[in-house]
């Protein structure tokens, strides 16, 4: 059953690192960037391979201009995750800031645990957008409860795959990492609007969890002390 969602404002968080796709912020008509991408795969590998993920979309759907990186950069370079097993992309948001945090820190802290990463701080940035859409809710599914496992996407990912080869527009659900929170996962980029970096988060990291998680002002200014309990 879906549900139509207008939010003025989601969020997203992301490394703080990853390298901006210029390329999306250059073409404001997104009639045109088909060719584009297509002229410039010729000589650039990296936007070759963004290509070839991009057929997972139809191009009716992308967008260009001022913030489109943000809302095509999970399309262009899909990963596995619950509802897609990476052979498409999905832009995976929250309802609040709160939300997204729970949800990120989760999955951010089993990456830097599978990778053996040394105790350390580590720079997000938040990307704030808004969102429009009829949007698969998820908890209205006779069997939300697998849907919705904590660790256990397999049968998430198939009906993730199922909703999307029917050209849904996404799906909503309630967190499973935030009680009271919403998550959503779209399907199609121009359901997002307005997406623009908000601020920076720091994680800090112990070698075994993320134990701590401060807003930052600028990469570049002073981490705040550490919180006097752990």
């Amino acid at each position: 059953m879906t549900a139509a969602i207008s939010w003025e404002s989601c969020y997203r968080i992301i490394a703080a690192q990853l390298p901006r796709i210029d390329i999306f912020e250059q073409v404001t008509a997104p009639g045109d960037l088909p060719a584009v991408l297509r002229i410039e795969a010729l000589t650039n590998p990296r936007v070759r391979e963004m290509a070839g993920a991009l057929r997972s979309v139809d191009p009716a759907d992308y967008v260009g201009g001022p913030g489109s990186t943000f809302v095509m950069a999970p399309f262009a370079y899909p990963r596995a995750s619950r509802f897609t097993d990476g052979s498409f992309g999905v832009y995976y948001a929250g309802d609040l800031i709160d939300t997204a945090i729970a949800e990120h820190k989760y999955h951010r802290a089993a990456f830097l645990g599978d990778t053996s990463e040394p105790p350390g701080v580590f720079d997000h940035r938040v990307i704030e957008a808004a969102v429009e859409g009829q949007l698969e809710d998820v908890a209205r599914e006779p069997n939300a409860a697998v849907l919705l496992d904590p660790a256990d996407y397999r049968i998430s990912r198939a009906y993730g795959a199922v909703l999307h080869a029917a050209r849904a527009d996404g799906l909503m659900w309630p967190s499973v990492r935030r009680r009271g929170g919403t998550c959503i996962g779209v399907f199609k980029p121009r359901l997002i609007r307005n997406a623009r970096s908000a601020y920076y988060l720091g994680y800090r990291w112990d070698g075994a969890s993320v134990y701590d998680v401060f807003r930052m002002e600028s990469l570049t200014a002073t981490y705040p002390a550490e919180p006097p309990t752990r």
